[in-house]
């Protein structure tokens, strides 16, 4: 799946090229590294010994990753995808499991070497790296590769609930992103397990799964365990992984216990990063008649205090950071909402078969924020859009951390959103500027289409009140009608006062009762440009 294989590569190396190198290490008294030691790894059989171990590897420095060799590093990216796992050889592949795994190959710019193991009835068995798994296709001699090149990344092999053959259905490859899907779907946002001093004036610090144990699940089971230990200069944690697939929704339930070297200063929790070039309120270029491109339209969060929030994605001309405080978060994520073919027409991307992703704290997060980086980008093979929770009380390095919450590869929209009607499209007009203040951004026309049930009951005589919240500029003009299929048509006026974006929030209500989820959108003053490839 060279599309795949193409985006997975860019998930990690658009935030590294944003971010240049990982920090020096700190000076410390910390002892010399052992990452990468197989005999520690062996003693792992459970999420408290590999806790044990990260605790243990958190006293050490920091042991990067070893490149792989030239015959790999010199591979373009035609050749690598060209290099295919032997399904028949993957680990308990043809027997009564419902799962089995496989591996990706190191080269190109895969190049982060991790460790597999199997867990079985509490033993501990090293998966050694085999170059008779993959076939070459003549694109390099398998005898030159070394034998110690070790594995790229791990793929989950199973059968969804409705009968089929195996498919690939989890992946973890490159620093700590994981994706999933439900039946029938494609690979879209991904998910990550941590991010470190992410969307700051400073190099980002990419934490990575070095090691992964497979717990081989009993005949039948639903659902197959996978522990990974991380690792990077600053922090390291033991992570357990209960994949469940689906139909409609694959589930991803995600254990963490955090050990830490150094001070952080932010501390990401559930990132996701996603892709979008152009959709609702912002056209594609002239020379693509695609309505819209992206894996994801909008991010949307629960909240103890607002409810249901929608905050569909924008393009700026510049890298474009945001936050919304929380005090009680049940949950976010990046959404594909409208999974419509006719949003899209594209035959080959198929993006109408991305997932959306929301992250589900097992206890809901108090006191911090959700954060959204929407980037310019130069194309669609660039994952340029981020959202993740952080904490407002600074990490306790001389303790333990630790967190639970799912992750949902799920259709569409989150269906527990029910009792508000939600923002199913909107577009943006832009009016010139006046000619007496040409500096001065023109007004923009925002038209939002609110659907579901509770509008569609609505039956008193008076059109529903608008609540609207306006930052970096004014709305001289609002107006709410109904359409004839019982959606509710709102249309804001908003004027900027310069170049900042405008920041606005709103919802339609009757007396104190919610009719609608709030939409909240960062409108760029000025509307950006897509640079042409």
């Amino acid at each position: 799946m060279p599309t795949l294989i193409l985006r997975l590569i860019c998930a990690v190396f658009f935030w590294a090229a944003l971010t240049a190198h990982l920090p020096a290490q700190e000076p410390d008294e910390k002892k010399k590294a052992y990452g990468g030691d197989i005999d520690a790894y062996m003693k792992v059989n459970s999420f408290e010994s590999l806790s044990d171990l990260a605790k243990d590897l958190s006293q050490y420095t920091f042991d990067p990753m070893p490149a792989p060799a030239d015959v790999l590093n010199d591979l373009t990216y035609e050749q690598y995808r060209q290099i295919e796992f032997k399904y028949p050889r993957g680990v308990w592949w043809g027997g009564k499991t419902p799962f089995w795994f496989e591996s990706f190959h190191r080269g190109f710019l895969q190049r982060g070497k991790i460790e597999l193991f199997t867990l079985i009835d509490g033993k501990t068995e090293h998966v050694p790296y085999n170059s008779e798994d993959f076939d070459y296709h003549g694109v390099l001699d398998p005898s030159k590769v070394p034998a110690d090149t070790g594995h790229a990344g791990l793929k989950i092999v199973g059968r969804f609930p409705r009968i089929g053959d195996g498919e690939e259905m989890l992946t973890f490859v490159g620093s700590s992103y994981f994706r999933s899907r439900p039946d029938g779907f494609s690979y879209g946002a991904s998910a990550r397990a941590l991010a470190v001093n992410i969307a700051m004036n400073q190099p980002e610090e990419f934490p990575v799964l070095r090691a992964f144990w497979v717990m081989k699940p009993i005949n039948h089971s639903k659902t197959v365990k996978v522990l990974a230990l991380l690792d990077s200069p600053r922090v390291t944690g033991a992570y357990q992984f209960d994949f469940t697939p689906g139909i409609y929704e694959s589930v991803v339930v995600v254990k963490a216990r955090l050990h830490f070297r150094h001070a952080i200063e932010k501390l990401a929790i559930a990132p996701i990063t996603s892709m979008w070039m152009w959709g609702d309120g912002f056209p594609g270029p002239k020379d693509d008649n695609r309505p819209a491109v992206h894996d994801s339209d909008g991010v949307l969060m629960q909240t103890e205090k607002d409810g249901w929030v929608w905050r569909p994605l924008s393009r700026h001309s510049y890298p474009s950071t945001s936050s919304r405080p929380v005090e009680t978060l049940l949950g976010f994520g990046a959404l594909q909402r409208n999974n419509a073919f006719f949003h899209f027409e594209d035959y080959n991307a198929n993006y109408h078969k991305r997932p959306s992703v929301f992250v589900r704290p097992k206890t809901p997060w108090k006191n911090g924020r959700v954060e959204f980086s929407e980037f310019p980008a130069a194309h669609e093979g660039i994952d340029n859009i981020g959202v993740h929770w952080v904490f407002n009380d600074p990490v306790d390095i001389k303790k333990p951390m630790d967190f639970e919450y799912e992750v949902l590869f799920l259709i569409g929209d989150v269906g527990a959103q029910t009792d508000v009607s939600r923002a199913m499209a909107f577009t943006v007009d832009r009016k010139p500027s006046t000619e007496s203040t040409p500096e001065i951004p023109g007004p923009i026309d925002i038209e939002i289409r609110f659907s579901g049930d509770s509008l569609r009951a609505y039956t008193h005589n008076v059109m529903p009140r608008l609540d609207l919240r306006v930052a970096n500029g004014t709305s001289p003009g609002q107006s709410v009608k109904r359409t004839d299929t019982g959606d509710f048509l709102v249309t804001v006026t908003i004027q900027p006062d310069g170049d900042a974006p405008v920041d606005l929030e709103l919802f339609l209500k009757h007396d104190d009762k919610k009719l609608t989820e709030n939409f909240s959108y960062l409108c760029p003053a000025r509307q950006a440009t897509i640079p042409k490839e």
